[in-house]
Order: C-alpha cells, then sequence, then structure tokens
C-alpha cells in the first residue's frame, strides 16, 4: 500500500484573507477541480425549466407519468454518481485500498474504520506538516501520524494539537477524509466529500499558522461534518431530501456555517437526510438507506442519521445537523454520540429549506463524540454574536445576545450550592421505555451516589453531594399534541406538491408518517389557529416550569428514546425529544452503557403495564424489542435544563462524566 502523498503547503505563499467564502480562494473555485455545474446538454435531457416552480418566471411544463418518473430516476443517479465521484477522487488522493474493504461484513461494522487504518501500520500514516519538536516522552513521532490515531483522538485532545499546532490542518482533515470515504461504504451516510474546498482551506490555515505564529480562531483546522441540508454557496442541496431539490444551487452559504468557518472550521463531508426530513429514519430515493454502525439491520435515526453513523464511525469529531423535534438527539442515541438541542434564543436559527417554513424551530443541533466538542461549537457561536446581517431579517431576528458563560463551580448555579438536585423522568406517562434505558437510569443514579459518598469522606472534598428526586411526568400528551399540530400542519399538501415536482414515490416511511400522524397532517392551519396554539404553547410553558419550581431540582434526567434503535422503517415515536423542543429546554443526549441480552429483560410487571398503554403505540414499543438482535446497542439518556441553561447543562455533563466514568466503554474513548 503506497504512502499518502500530502500537497505540502508553502510558507512562501501569501494566504488568502480569512473573510473569504467557503469554498477557499477565487482561483480554486475557477479551476479545474472545482465541482463542475451540470452542462446545458445534460439539463436539456432533463427538461430546461427551474426544478422549483416558485423560483422560475415562467409555469414549469408538464409531464407525462412516465416521463416524471425517468426524470426523478435521472436526478437520482446523477446525485450517486456525483458523490462516488467526490470519495473516488479523496481515494485517489489519499490511500485507501477498495480491496482492503470486508466483502462480507458482520452486522457492527464500528470496528472497521480502525482495523483498515492500523492495517500495514508502517505504511498507513500521514506526514505531518507541522511537526514539534519530540518530547522523549510522547509516545507519537509527531512527523508522521497514523490515520487511527488521529481519528480515534477526542475532540479535546485534537483540538489542543491544531490549536498548539502539534498537528498540521492538512494531515488532520486527509485523515478524517480518509475514513469518511471508508465510513460511507459501511453504513451509507454520505451524500459529497468536499476536498477540492477542504484542501484549500487547510493548506491556507497551515500557511496562516506559518507566518503569524497563531490559529485563525477557535476552530482552527477542525473538521466539521454538515447535514446536507445546509446551504453551500454554490453546490448543489438536498434541501429535505426530496429529489426535486438536489440540482438546486445556494446563492449564499448558510449564516451558521460563515460563522463556524470564520472561526477556522474545515468543513469536510455532507451526509444523508431521509425524504420530506419528517422522520426518525434516514432514507431517501437519492441515496437509499443510512445504517447504524452497531448493528446495519437496525436504524441509525433521523432525520441526521447520516451525522449519527459517520460521527459513531469516527468519520467526523464533530457535526452539525437540525433538531426541530429530535432530529440529532435520536440519532444520537441510536448510534452512541453525544447530541445537543440549545435553547432556540440563544443561536439564530439556520437558513435551511424545510417543509416547515413557518415553524419557528428551524433549530441548529449539535453531534459530537465527546461533549467537550459540542462546548466547543456552543462556545464559538454565541461568543460570534451578534451577526450584521441579522438587522434585515424580519423573520429571523438576532437574538438577544447572552454571552456564554463559563462555570467553573457547579455549585454556583444550583438552588442549594451544596446540593445538586437530580430529578428522575422514568417516564413521559405514554410510552414505557425499553428494559436498557430504565436499567441506564437506575445504573447510573446509584453510581452518582456512590462515588460522591465516596469522596466526601476525603478531607480535602469540595463540591455538591446530590439527591435523586422521582420526577413525575406532567401533560407529556398535552405537549405533544401541541407540537404536532404545529410540526405537522399541512405536511400531506406540501409532501404531494414536493413529490410531485419529479415524479417520485413516496417511501413506505412517509406513506406511514402520512397515515400515523393523519391527525395532524391533514390539519392546514391559519395564520389565527396557528397563533392560537401559540398561545396554548406558551401556557404550557408556564405550567411546566411551576411542575419544575414545586419539585425543586436542578437538572432533569431521562430516557432520550423510548427504546433501542429499531429496525429500518419501524420507529415511530419521538415525544421524548420533541417534548424540549414545546418548552424550549436545552437538552443533551449521552451514551451510558450497552444492551445486554442477559441482563435486560421485560420484569413480568412492566411487561403487563406496558401492554395496557395508555397509547396505543406503547403496545407496538413492547414488541419491537429484541434483546438478542439488539445486544450491544448503545444505549443513551438525557439530560434537560431550563431556557437558557444551556452551560449547566453541559456543565453537570462534565460533572457526571467526572464521577460516573461516563463514555469510557465507548471505542472513541481516546487518548
Amino acid at each position: 500500500m503506497p504512502s499518502v502523498r500530502v500537497p505540502r503547503a508553502s510558507s512562501s505563499k501569501r494566504p488568502r484573507d480569512a473573510n473569504t467564502n467557503l469554498h477557499g480562494s477565487p482561483e480554486a473555485a475557477k479551476s479545474n477541480d472545482a465541482l463542475p455545474e451540470p452542462s446545458p446538454s445534460s439539463r436539456s435531457n432533463r427538461g430546461s425549466q427551474q426544478l422549483d416552480p416558485a423560483e422560475s418566471s415562467e409555469p414549469a411544463p408538464k409531464r407525462s407519468k412516465s416521463g416524471r418518473a425517468l426524470w426523478w430516476r435521472s436526478l437520482a443517479i446523477e446525485a450517486r454518481e456525483h458523490r462516488d465521484d467526490t470519495i473516488a477522487k479523496v481515494l485517489s488522493k489519499t490511500f485507501v485500498h477498495v480491496g482492503k474493504m470486508p466483502v462480507n461484513p458482520p452486522k457492527n461494522v464500528t470496528s472497521i474504520p480502525a482495523e483498515i487504518l492500523s492495517d500495514d501500520h508502517d505504511k498507513n500514516h500521514i506526514p505531518n506538516l507541522a511537526p514539534r519538536p519530540r518530547d522523549k516522552n510522547d509516545p507519537i513521532d509527531t512527523t508522521v501520524i497514523p490515520l487511527h490515531y488521529i481519528t480515534d483522538i477526542t475532540p479535546q485532545s485534537l483540538h489542543r494539537r491544531l490549536m498548539e499546532r502539534e498537528w498540521s490542518a492538512t494531515a488532520v482533515t486527509l485523515a478524517f477524509l480518509h475514513t469518511a470515504a471508508i465510513a460511507q461504504g459501511l453504513v451509507n451516510c454520505i451524500t459529497e466529500l468536499m476536498m477540492n474546498r477542504a484542501v484549500t482551506r487547510v493548506h491556507w490555515l497551515d500557511n496562516y499558522y506559518h507566518e503569524h505564529g497563531k490559529p485563525v480562531g477557535p476552530l482552527h483546522g477542525f473538521p466539521i461534518s454538515v447535514n446536507d441540508h445546509f446551504e453551500f454557496k454554490d453546490l448543489k442541496g438536498c434541501r429535505d431530501g426530496y429529489v426535486c431539490n438536489w440540482d438546486h444551487f445556494a446563492a449564499k452559504d448558510d449564516r451558521i456555517l460563515k460563522a463556524l468557518y470564520d472561526a477556522g472550521a474545515v468543513f469536510h463531508c455532507r451526509t444523508t437526510s431521509p425524504q420530506t426530513m419528517m422522520h426518525l429514519e434516514t432514507e431517501s430515493n437519492l441515496y437509499g438507506v443510512t445504517k447504524n454502525p452497531y448493528n446495519t439491520t437496525l436504524t441509525a435515526g433521523g432525520p441526521c442519521g447520516g451525522e449519527g453513523a459517520l460521527v459513531a464511525l469516527g468519520g467526523s469529531p464533530l457535526g452539525i445537523g437540525s433538531d426541530f423535534g429530535g432530529g440529532i438527539r435520536c440519532p444520537a442515541a441510536n448510534c452512541g454520540n453525544y447530541g445537543f438541542k440549545p435553547t432556540a434564543t440563544r443561536i439564530p436559527p439556520h437558513e435551511c429549506r424545510h417543509v416547515h417554513d413557518e415553524d419557528d424551530n428551524c433549530m441548529l443541533g449539535i453531534m459530537s463524540t465527546h461533549h467537550f466538542g459540542i462546548r466547543l461549537l456552543m462556545k464559538t457561536i454565541i461568543d460570534s454574536l451578534p451577526w450584521p446581517e441579522h438587522a434585515s431579517d424580519n423573520r429571523n431576528p438576532q437574538p438577544e445576545v447572552t454571552p456564554w458563560r463559563d462555570i467553573p463551580d457547579l455549585s454556583t448555579v444550583l438552588r442549594n450550592p451544596g446540593k445538586l438536585r437530580i430529578g428522575v423522568l422514568w417516564h413521559d406517562g405514554i410510552i414505557t421505555p425499553h428494559p436498557p434505558i430504565t436499567r441506564a437510569l437506575r445504573m447510573l443514579t446509584e453510581e452518582l451516589k456512590r462515588k460522591t459518598a465516596e469522596l466526601q469522606k476525603r478531607p480535602n472534598f469540595h463540591g455538591p453531594s446530590i439527591e435523586i428526586i422521582d420526577f413525575p411526568p406532567y401533560k407529556h400528551d398535552e405537549a405533544w399534541a401541541i407540537i404536532a399540530s404545529l410540526y405537522f400542519s399541512g405536511a400531506r399538501t406540501t409532501i404531494n406538491d414536493s413529490l410531485d415536482k419529479s415524479g417520485e414515490p413516496k417511501l413506505p416511511i412517509t406513506k406511514r408518517l402520512l397515515r400515523h400522524h393523519s391527525k395532524f397532517t391533514n390539519l392546514n392551519l391559519s395564520a389565527k389557529q396557528r397563533n392560537t396554539l401559540t398561545v396554548k404553547r406558551e401556557a404550557y410553558k408556564a405550567s411546566y416550569a411551576a411542575h419544575w419550581d414545586a419539585h425543586a431540582i436542578d437538572i432533569l434526567l431521562c430516557p432520550a428514546t423510548p427504546g433501542m434503535a429499531p429496525p429500518h422503517g419501524k420507529a415511530r415515536y419521538w415525544g421524548y425529544t420533541a417534548q424540549w423542543n414545546c418548552l424550549d429546554y436545552p437538552a443533551l443526549v449521552f451514551p451510558v452503557t450497552q444492551v445486554d441480552k442477559d441482563v435486560d429483560i421485560w420484569p413480568a410487571a412492566d411487561a403487563e403495564r406496558a401492554m395496557q398503554p395508555i397509547a396505543q403505540d406503547n403496545r407496538r414499543n413492547l414488541a419491537a424489542y429484541d434483546r438478542e438482535e439488539m445486544h450491544g446497542m448503545p444505549v443513551g439518556l438525557q439530560l434537560v435544563g431550563r431556557s437558557g441553561e444551556d452551560e449547566k447543562v453541559l456543565r453537570v455533563m462534565e460533572w457526571f462524566t467526572e464521577r460516573s466514568g461516563l463514555g469510557l466503554w465507548m471505542p472513541t474513548a481516546g487518548f
């Protein structure tokens, strides 16, 4: 296997201005390596009209049913060919050999990227363009870096090495591009590898550090993957997972991407999302089904399942997507990652095109292999506010900027400085969680109590004690009715219209969504009705805040999902995540343990209670639990704070990690 050929950044070149757009230098955009626009002839083969009639001055000509079927298929083929071309470009410029991919991989493929990257160890490394003098105690020769070391390391360690120029941005980005290419072959999670842009970017970053002796910003050289409904200027975007939108070229970069880019981020790949962006699955007619790395017969979740699968396989240390009702957190739970939904008023909505253009919860979601990555990105975005372009944006006005507040001492943000009161929501009163989730709640709370009691015996102990309080659910069915009405209103019409533009068929998951949620998808709320629901939601927020205060808790621990990642096409309930969107509470999903088929068995009483459901879906949820098939799957929980307490949620997560050793079971525990 030949060694990697890394184009060395020349220190003699003057670096670009840091405020240029996200595709790199103007010269790079015009070069032969830039992503080509479709030729006029290829467009004429599909018809010359605009894909979105609303964006065209002339009405789109009608096609026959057979003509539209050919058209959507040609677009889907073009999308997959484009994706495959970008992957081939990465493989040709690095050193993954297709023969190294297993012919018949096991269901659990999480170990395969590391096995491929560590194979032939003497050759499978990347030259480091920014080596420091090697310390005699350093186990790694910094002149070359083993690929698996770069992608297995924690985000915190990776960030330190980039900021201190121990590793070059070029070496790090090529390693993650390489791993993302492997991940695509295993679980089908990628829509595009952005090698041209990424390589141009990291060369500029390495040159900048060489000339100025400092990083360009807090994300200098840090690779970030992006769900494909975020818009990059001059790149095609999927937008809602509809075939008709694939050929859309964005006129500008999404404002959140620009903020991260200005801080030094490197966007190296885009990930899959489902048809309609409204599913707990990730499947589309464009790219097919995205699989779960821990068991490829089970779902990665959705809508940001591509992010979940990629991050779990080490193809990205940090990814972004949307979280309207759990779009980041559900895949994070299914794939053993950390996933965060911030308070909506802390970060401006991103400029996604979505079926719910009137919804005010077009909320950023963040995913990482560790909570450090989430904190890093949150602090970077909030510190970048205010954004000047918000002054003229009536729909997405500038939020009231609350600066990021580090919390060195957790006691300073507790109701009682000497005690952390943790509420535990065992169930939501609608769906009974699967046994591994209940075990994870018990295991974590018991371990926290045990470790805290042990530490308190030490004479130099400083910190709060803990108290665990059972927190009863409060009208979660009412919250679900409110948010589902706002979320699904007009969905049937919008979905049918969007599918009709290209003639693509409804996938089974979309048919089931329209059938299962017909009470809401058949609604077409007027402005007055929407306003009435919004008022009702605000009243519910006030009632829930009073319920929280009555139990005097500092933080809430609860399930992230009603069960383990189900088989493809079987995910149904997202009330455990949507609840916190309705309340606009920050929520962090994190991995705790794995399913143990010998331990995680329904107790007879629980099984009997689950068979007498409060909701019809409870029986389905019970039947969906297969401890044999789900053995070894990640089990995640959710940590929730009050609106605006984003820093507190992440600080408590750090405290949990310190006290319980959370995350040590994960394959990416790091060095």
